[in-house]
C-alpha cells in the first residue's frame, strides 16, 4: 500500500488517509451504531478518497462493499465484518499520515514523542483497600516558576475581585501527572504522563499492558462520565480534558464482555501480574507527605479566588 502511494501529491493524500482513519474511527468506537458504517460514495467528504484505487481496495479488503441503493453509490461495512482488520487499516493509514504531516508539526511534538518513563506501577484491590480514585503526586511533579501565586501574594489579594488570567496564575504548574486505569477484574495499572501528552498516548501505554492487545477497548472518567478515546477527545491534552496531577479511568472492552472470576485470565500481562502489589494508602513510592508550602499556595488560592483543587480526586 505504502508503495503504490508513494508518488501521489502529500497535499492531496493526507486528506484522504485522514479520511479513512476518520471513517474507520467512528466505526471502531461505534460498532453497534449503522449509520457509521454507510458512507455516501458521492459525498464531498468521501470525494477525497476516491481518486486512490489502492485505498479503495484498501477499505474492500477490510469488509467493505460498494452498492448502489435507490439510485444512490454508498460504501458499506457489514456488521460481519471483523473489526480487528479495520483497526489495523486505521494503523497503517496513521504511519502514512505522521510520515506526510509538515515536519515542523513533528518537531513541535519531538518533546512529547520522545522516549519516555511511565514508571508503571500495578495494584490489586482489596475488599478493605482504600479508593484507588483518592491519590496525590509527589511534590517532585510540581513545578514552581516565578509566576507561581505564593503565600504572601496570596494575603494581599485575599478579597479581590480577579480576572480569569489571575485565576489561572494561581492554578499549580505540573511537570508530569499521574494515570491510573482500573480494570474490572480488580487490577489498577499506574503511569506517569507529561501534561502536554494526549489521551491516545494513554491508550497506546494501556494497550502495551494488555494480555490481548488486539482487542478493541475504551477508556471512560469518574462520573460525570467522557468516554475519553472516542475521536473528539483521543487527541486532546490530558491537561486539557483535566486529568493532571492525578486521574482515575476506568476500562472496557469494546465488545462489551467485561466477565470476571474463576478460569478468566487478568486483563494484564502475566508479567505485569506477577509484580502487582496491594493497593495501600502510601502505594505512591518516594512520596513527600510534608507538602506544607503547596498546601499553603492552594489553599490561600482557593479562599481567595473560590477555586476548587484536583487534590486526591481523580
Amino acid at each position: 500500500l505504502a508503495a503504490s502511494l508513494g508518488g501521489a501529491d502529500p497535499a492531496v493524500l493526507l486528506p484522504a488517509l485522514e479520511m479513512v482513519i476518520k471513517i474507520s474511527s467512528a466505526i471502531l468506537e461505534n460498532p453497534g451504531n449503522a449509520k457509521y458504517r454507510c458512507i455516501k460514495r458521492n459525498g464531498a467528504a468521501f470525494q477525497r478518497v476516491v481518486p486512490f484505487q489502492s485505498l479503495l481496495h484498501a477499505l474492500e479488503l477490510v469488509g467493505f462493499f460498494f452498492v448502489t441503493e435507490n439510485s444512490e453509490e454508498l460504501v458499506r461495512l457489514p456488521e460481519s465484518s471483523p473489526l480487528s482488520n479495520l483497526n489495523e487499516l486505521r494503523g497503517i493509514m496513521e504511519v502514512e499520515a505522521r510520515r506526510l504531516r509538515p515536519k515542523q508539526d513533528a518537531s513541535n511534538s519531538a518533546a512529547s514523542a520522545a522516549p519516555f518513563d511511565r514508571e508503571t506501577r500495578v495494584y490489586r484491590k482489596s475488599d478493605d483497600g482504600v479508593d484507588p480514585a483518592k491519590f496525590d503526586v509527589p511534590d517532585s511533579f510540581f513545578d514552581p516558576t516565578a509566576s507561581d501565586f505564593k503565600p504572601s501574594q496570596a494575603k494581599a489579594t485575599k478579597g479581590m475581585l480577579m480576572t480569569k488570567s489571575m485565576r489561572d496564575a494561581l492554578k499549580p504548574k505540573y511537570r508530569y501527572g499521574l494515570v491510573r486505569i482500573r480494570f474490572t477484574d480488580g487490577y489498577v495499572i499506574q503511569g506517569k504522563f507529561r501534561p502536554t501528552e494526549t489521551v491516545k498516548a494513554v491508550h497506546a501505554w494501556v494497550q502495551s499492558c494488555l494480555s490481548l492487545p488486539d482487542r478493541l477497548f475504551y477508556l471512560t472518567t469518574m462520573p460525570p462520565v467522557m468516554r475519553v478515546t472516542d475521536t473528539k477527545m483521543i487527541s486532546q491534552s490530558l491537561s486539557e480534558l483535566g486529568l493532571i496531577p492525578a486521574s482515575l479511568l476506568n476500562f472496557w472492552w469494546q465488545d462489551g464482555i467485561n466477565d470476571v472470576g474463576p478460569g478468566i485470565p487478568p486483563n494484564i500481562t502475566p508479567d505485569l501480574v506477577a509484580c502487582a502489589e496491594t493497593l495501600r494508602p502510601d502505594a505512591l513510592p518516594g512520596m513527600e507527605r510534608e507538602r506544607s508550602w503547596l498546601d499553603n499556595v492552594q489553599r490561600s488560592g482557593r479562599q481567595s479566588s473560590g477555586l476548587s483543587s484536583r487534590e486526591g480526586s481523580g
